[in-house]
C-alpha cells in the first residue's frame, strides 16, 4: 500500500490510509502517526482511498482450510507454551471437526439377495460347485447330519 501512491494523496494521507486500513490502528491514533491533522480524516478523497484500499484487502483475503490449520497449531502452540492444557485440547478439537475426523464413520451395508434367492441358488448348484463355494474342495470323507428346521 505504501509503495503505491493513490491519486490526490498527500504522502500523510497515504500513511493514515495505511495506518488504519493495514495496521487496524483507531483513527486518531494513525492521523497522529501520520502527522496529519484530525479535521482531514473525513475529507471525501480520504474516505474514497479508505474505501480502494479495503476492497484491496477483502479481495485479496482468501484464506484457506490450510491457513486456518496453520494459525490453530500455532495458537496451540502458545497454549503449550503457557501450559494451558484444556486450551490445547479446544484447539485440536476445533481442527479434527474442521477436517472431518470427528464426523462418524460411515459403514455402507448393501444385501443384495434375501436369503430365499440364496437357498434356490445353492439348491441349483451342482454337488462340485456347492463344495467349491464352501471351501470343502479336495474332501474325501465327511459327516452328515440331518439339519431340521424349527
Amino acid at each position: 500500500m505504501q509503495e503505491v501512491a493513490i491519486q490526490g494523496l498527500t504522502q500523510d494521507e497515504m500513511d493514515f490510509v495505511y495506518n488504519v486500513e493495514v495496521l487496524g490502528l483507531p483513527q486518531r491514533k494513525a492521523a497522529v502517526m501520520a502527522g496529519m491533522p484530525l479535521n482531514k480524516v473525513t475529507a471525501a478523497h480520504v474516505k474514497q482511498a479508505r474505501a480502494t484500499v479495503r476492497a484491496e484487502i477483502n479481495g485479496s483475503a482468501q484464506i484457506t482450510k490450510d491457513d486456518i490449520v496453520t494459525g490453530m497449531r500455532d495458537a496451540i502452540d502458545r497454549a503449550r507454551i503457557l501450559a494451558d492444557p484444556m486450551t490445547e485440547i479446544v484447539g485440536w478439537e476445533k481442527i479434527a471437526k474442521l477436517l472431518g475426523y470427528d464426523a462418524p464413520q460411515k459403514v455402507d451395508i448393501n444385501i443384495v439377495a434375501s436369503i430365499e434367492v440364496l437357498k434356490n441358488n445353492a439348491r441349483r448348484m451342482t454337488d462340485a460347485e456347492l463344495a467349491e463355494a464352501v471351501g470343502a474342495r479336495g474332501v474325501i470323507d465327511g459327516d452328515f447330519f440331518e439339519v431340521t428346521e424349527g
